[in-house]
C-alpha cells in the first residue's frame, strides 16, 4: 500500500482467519495516519511518543503483536546524534516498554 506521501506500507494477515498480524513502514516519507484499529492507539500517536524521547530521523517502524507476552506494540527505529535507537511503545496506552 502506497501512503499519499510516497510513504509505503506492508500489511500481514493471517489467511486463515484474516486477523491482521503486523503493519510495516517500508520506505520514507513517514509522514500519514495509520488507524490500526482493534483499541490500539494511531500510528501518530505513538510516532510522537517515539519521537519526544530519541528526537531523531525515523527510519523504520512496525506495528505487530509480540508473541511471548500476547500485546501489540510499535516499534520505532530512529536515528539520532549519529546512535541509532529502537523504541517500543506499548500500542494500548503508548507507554514506553524498552529503549535500547
Amino acid at each position: 500500500m502506497t501512503a499519499p506521501s510516497g510513504g509505503e506500507l506492508k500489511i500481514k494477515y493471517r489467511i486463515e482467519d484474516g486477523t491482521m498480524v503486523e503493519i510495516k513502514g517500508i520506505s520514507a516519507s513517514f509522514d500519514y495516519e495509520v488507524q490500526p484499529g482493534i483499541n490500539l492507539i494511531s500510528y501518530s500517536e505513538a510516532k510522537s511518543v517515539a519521537v519526544n524521547a530519541k528526537n531523531g530521523e525515523i527510519k523504520e517502524w512496525k506495528l505487530e503483536k509480540d508473541e511471548s507476552n500476547n500485546r501489540w506494540e510499535y516499534r520505532f527505529k530512529i536515528r539520532s546524534a549519529g546512535q541509532d535507537w529502537e523504541i517500543r511503545i506499548d500500542a494500548t496506552n503508548g507507554v514506553i516498554r524498552r529503549i535500547t
